[in-house]
């Protein structure tokens, strides 16, 4: 009988230990489809095609890395991609531009109501007007490119000061052209304005506080005119630590990085109504991002910057997540693959175990 009741005492300590060490309050979510989305998507094959040899789709794979609140809840590649493999980010280094520029506001180097003429006074007429905010809005009237631009053997100083040169094709403000041009002139103003070159100030400011070791704008080569609007190469763990901050209000590993209130003004529509003429599926634009979805007050709610080359980097708001896909091939291939994984990744998340 002491026997049988002390057997029985035994298992109710037991279960009453396994319930208390049980977190309290931790859900899981269910990345199956996700997974199985993405394993298919790494598999598949295309013939030859307009002169390029057939073989995968995605030749080096596509990972997914995915984070609520700090912690990383999916983190998968298949095909040889991980979220650790340094690739090109292409437009995805739009958002890093952004930041670095509203870091040197953050800093009171800036504003974003600085005209080009106040720094750069070679710049003149309607040019010399276009303020920061313009020339980081896709905004400012320039052509969306110049071979200066990918003139590597310059310096960004002298590139820009042959793109003042350029004609407007719009007065500043007025309509929404997806330009390259406006922003190395953007970032020649931090460069003048910091008395750092952009990829020094860029380090000392946003890599390294932000624990993103494996990111630079050497994604072509080493230069002294680094394409801002796409030489990033970095990789999704590193990316999303920079996503983690901006989810986290200007908040990172317990320190206030960057104002909150700079953080609501980059994820925020800044195009002042301005027409839209070319832009990615017609989205707004923040400081170096679009605006997929806005709230009534035109702050983002799901914001990115997916690049040409296949990565797709992403945040929503509203469910405190913040995702980077990774691939390496036309984003003509990848585009739908993100929009899949973005519903995916909604349906997850709103259905926890």
């Amino acid at each position: 009988m002491v026997t049988r009741k002390l057997i029985v005492t035994m298992i109710v300590f037991l279960l009453m230990s396994t319930i208390a060490a049980k977190p309290k309050g931790r859900l899981h979510y269910d990345f199956s489809e996700v997974d199985s989305y993405l394993r298919k998507q790494a598999s598949l094959k295309k013939s030859k095609w307009n002169g390029y040899p057939a073989g995968r789709v995605y030749p080096d794979g596509l990972s997914l890395i995915v984070m609520k609140d700090g912690e990383i809840l999916y983190d998968q590649g298949y095909g040889g991609m991980t979220s650790e493999s340094v690739i090109p980010f292409a437009s995805g280094s739009k958002w890093l531009a952004g930041i670095t520029v509203m870091k040197s506001i953050d800093d009171g180097f800036l504003t974003l109501d600085t005209k080009t003429e106040d720094v750069l006074p070679y710049f003149s007429g309607d040019k010399g007007k276009a303020t920061l905010r313009h020339l980081f809005t896709h905004s400012a009237g320039y052509p969306a490119d110049d071979p200066l631009c990918l003139n590597f053997d310059i310096t960004l100083e002298e590139c820009v000061r042959g793109l003042s040169n350029i004609q407007l094709l719009s007065l500043p403000g007025e309509k929404l052209r997806y330009s390259s041009v406006s922003m190395q002139i953007g970032a020649r103003m931090v460069e003048v304005a910091t008395g750092e070159d952009w990829q020094t100030y860029f380090y000392k400011n946003v890599a390294l506080p932000l624990n993103m070791k494996n990111t630079d704008w050497k994604a072509h080569l080493e230069t002294k005119n680094p394409r801002i609007a796409g030489a990033i190469q970095s990789t999704g763990k590193d990316y999303i630590q920079f996503l983690h901050m901006l989810l986290n209000h200007g908040i990172y590993k317990k320190r206030q990085y960057i104002s909150r209130n700079t953080i609501d003004i980059l994820l925020k529509d800044q195009t002042m109504n301005a027409e839209i003429e070319s832009m990615w599926q017609n989205y707004r634009y923040g400081i170096g991002c679009f605006m997929e979805k806005m709230d009534e007050e035109n702050n983002g709610v799901v914001v990115s910057h997916p690049g040409s080359i296949g990565v797709a980097p992403w945040i929503d708001r509203s469910r405190g997540v913040a995702c980077v896909l990774s691939a390496s091939c036309g984003f003509n291939d990848t585009q739908e693959v993100y929009w899949v994984l973005q519903k995916l990744v909604e349906k997850a998340l709103d259905n926890p175990k």
